[in-house]
C-alpha cells in the first residue's frame, strides 16, 4: 500500500477531505522523525514501540575482495510492534511460503 492509498482509505474511514488527511498523516510522520532525532522512543501500548538504536563500530569485510574495512558507529531508527499487533496479525493474515525459502528445503 502506498502512502496516498493509505490516506485515501483513513480519509474514507475519518469522514475528513484527502488534503485534511495528508496534512494529518505527514504531520504524524514529521513528528514522529522530530522525536527519534532527539533519540527519544514512542511507545505506542497496542501498537509498538519507535526508538532508536545505536550501531557500534566495526570491522567488516569487502565481499568482492575480502578486504577488511571500518564501519563506523551509526544511529538507526527501529519499529518493536507490540504483542497485541502480533497477536491480531496472527489471527487475520493467512501465512504464506515465499519462493525464496522453498529453495533452501
Amino acid at each position: 500500500m502506498t502512502k496516498q492509498e493509505f490516506i485515501n482509505q483513513l480519509s474514507v474511514g475519518l469522514n475528513l477531505s484527502k488534503t485534511e488527511t495528508d496534512n494529518t498523516v505527514t504531520k504524524i510522520f514529521k513528528t514522529i522523525a522530530e522525536i527519534l532525532t532527539k533519540d527519544d522512543e514512542i511507545n505506542l501500548p497496542s501498537f509498538g514501540r519507535f526508538a532508536v538504536s545505536h550501531k557500534t563500530a566495526r570491522t567488516g569485510r569487502n565481499p568482492s575482495t575480502g578486504k577488511a574495512l571500518n564501519i563506523p558507529a551509526k544511529a538507526v531508527p527501529v519499529f518493536k510492534s507490540s504483542t497485541a499487533l502480533k497477536e491480531l496479525i496472527a489471527t487475520k493474515v493467512k501465512p504464506t511460503v515465499k519462493a525464496s525459502d522453498k529453495k533452501k528445503k
